[in-house]
């Protein structure tokens, strides 16, 4: 199981300013209901209701299994990008190895328990998506964007997603 320790406020600012980047990013910024540094450790990103959804016992199954699947790239993505934004921005290195395997078994659990996939699809899954957030967050404009938007979550200590949205929108940009 992977644990996220954070060293200081700073690094889990740049984390949870990863978190936030993937679902802007991905466009799932409707399932961000709230950052907050104050929250305990697993609690600083809040996710709207609709994001837990129960499976709908009328949908087909293949309906079903896409939604787990999206659902689990989501996590996914959070996951990697909490991790790549404090390597790359934080340390200005990138992920080891050692944290790229833990990343993976851990994916590769929940990949399993939250829609069936085996250890080679979540792989396949992962490691396009640590390539995808390691490439993203190394970019020098999306690291100064980042940077400064964790700089301000340490200043606010708590953003709703308008803020969030409001403050990482340049990326759209870019």
């Amino acid at each position: 199981m992977l644990t996220l320790k954070y060293n200081d406020e700073k690094d889990r600012a740049l984390g949870l300013g990863g978190m936030a980047v993937s679902l802007v990013m991905w466009e799932n910024a409707r399932y961000l209901q709230r950052l907050s540094l104050d929250a305990p450790v697993g609690e600083g990103v809040a996710l709207t209701p609709d994001f837990f959804l129960q499976r709908n016992q009328r949908a087909s199954a293949k309906a079903v299994w896409t939604r787990d699947v999206e659902m689990f790239q989501t996590e996914a993505g959070m996951l990697v990008a909490n991790v790549a934004s404090r390597a790359y921005i934080g340390r200005r290195e990138p992920i080891d190895r050692e944290t790229r395997e833990l990343i993976v078994k851990a994916l590769a659990d929940s990949g399993s328990e939250a829609c069936g996939l085996e250890e080679g699809e979540v792989r396949t899954v992962a490691d396009k998506i640590i390539g995808y957030f390691s490439q993203v967050l190394a970019y020098p404009a999306v690291a100064s964007i980042v940077g400064e938007f964790a700089e301000k979550l340490r200043q606010e200590r708590s953003m709703e997603r308008d803020r969030v949205v409001e403050l990482l929108g340049r990326l759209e940009r870019l």
